[in-house]
């Protein structure tokens, strides 16, 4: 069992303070807890992205997706992640593709369609709820098989951690900004800001004119947040170690991140301001308009086809897309795996503190 996991108080019992924190438990003591062994997490295969990949004793694929909340659509997601790993065949040393793909969701509770989902389909699913129990001063994780009622019990490591004080009101310009987000990214911000603000007394919240900045004065950022009109959400921007074209420097740049404020699943250097950036995701799906080095030459009929035919451009895009991959030019953002291994760490969480906690790290060694 490693390190402690991150719980919370709710007003019918105890949770795990994020997916993240339940995701890093289970990922942690899959051995303890099914007998599994883990392969790897938040894995990319053909646009989704899978939980947990693990394998049994007898070299099957299993893929665990969790949640720390009902989610009626479960049955739904963990499908195209099957068809997927089947058509690529990742990890083929690893995994013996003869047998069957198990598919495993864990939750809380499962919505009344999650039941029915899985009666009527043809894959199998293993439905696994959890409940936490706080007993003789210890927690405990019990996660029961809702077809054969088989109950697994094991102890989480939990440390109650002190309540912040002195924590500021969120400043008018914070506030403005939040307004116009989604409810789950301001609770997420709210919680990356009260850990910035508690790292260190000399951590500062500083308004500017539509944006805030945190660090000591405006010399040494840690974090920057502003708001995306073109996204409808928030832009976060986190200083981090970067390396230049040639990998021949390194140095702390701003970079955008893009997150659920639990995973991460891009960053992007953006000297100031917005930028034009975007992911290859955001690219294909067209949901934001790319800079013209993205597109077809502007004086060309390939560019009027790109811009109508959803056919034509998904072809381009194939063809020319590697090409047009320079994560330095300020066009693409860069997959968070790619981007540790460029800047040459090694990290297997896709945590969004687990940045945070590395921009910490850097911003203290410039003090």
């Amino acid at each position: 069992m490693l390190g402690f996991a991150n719980l919370r108080k709710t007003g019918t019992g105890w949770e795990f303070e994020s997916e993240a924190a339940l995701e890093d438990f289970a990922w942690d003591n899959l051995k303890q807890l099914l007998g599994l062994t883990p392969l790897k997490r938040q894995y990319w295969v053909k646009g989704q992205i899978c939980d947990i990949l693990a394998t049994d004793e007898n070299k099957r694929l299993v893929v665990l997706e969790l949640k720390n909340g009902e989610d009626r659509y479960i049955v739904q997601q963990l499908t195209p992640y099957y068809d997927a790993l089947l058509e690529e065949k990742p990890f083929k040393e690893e995994i013996d593709y003869s047998k069957a793909i198990s598919l495993v969701a864990i939750t809380p509770s499962f919505h009344k369609d999650n039941l029915i989902d899985k009666k009527y389909h043809t894959l199998a699913f293993q439905f696994l709820d959890f409940k936490i129990i706080n007993l003789n001063e210890k927690f405990y994780l019990y996660l029961k098989d809702i077809d054969t009622e088989k109950v697994l019990q094991l102890e989480i490591p939990y440390q109650e951690r002190e309540e912040p004080e002195n924590i500021p009101n969120p400043p008018r310009t914070l506030i403005n900004i939040l307004r116009k987000c989604p409810e789950d990214e301001q609770k997420g911000f709210l919680q990356l800001r009260e850990k910035l603000l508690c790292f260190d007394r000399r951590v500062k919240e500083i308004p500017e004119s539509g944006y805030i900045k945190y660090g000591r004065g405006k010399t040494k950022p840690i974090a920057e947040v502003r708001f995306d009109p073109q996204r409808n959400s928030l832009a976060l921007f986190i200083w981090l170690p970067f390396v230049s074209v040639h990998g021949n420097k390194r140095f702390i740049a701003r970079m955008r991140v893009w997150t659920n404020y639990e995973i991460v699943t891009d960053v992007g250097y953006v000297k100031e301001s917005l930028g034009r950036i975007l992911t290859e995701t955001e690219w294909k799906l067209g949901t934001v308009t790319p800079l013209a080095k993205l597109l077809p030459p502007s004086n060309s009929s390939r560019r009027d086809a790109y811009l109508k035919d959803e056919a034509y451009k998904e072809i381009w895009i194939r063809i020319h897309g590697d090409a047009k991959k320079s994560y330095w030019s300020g066009s693409l953002a860069i997959p968070i795996a790619k981007y540790y291994k460029i800047t040459g760490r090694v990290e297997e969480s896709n945590s969004l503190y687990t940045l945070v906690n590395i921009a910490l790290e850097k911003w203290v060694e410039k003090l």
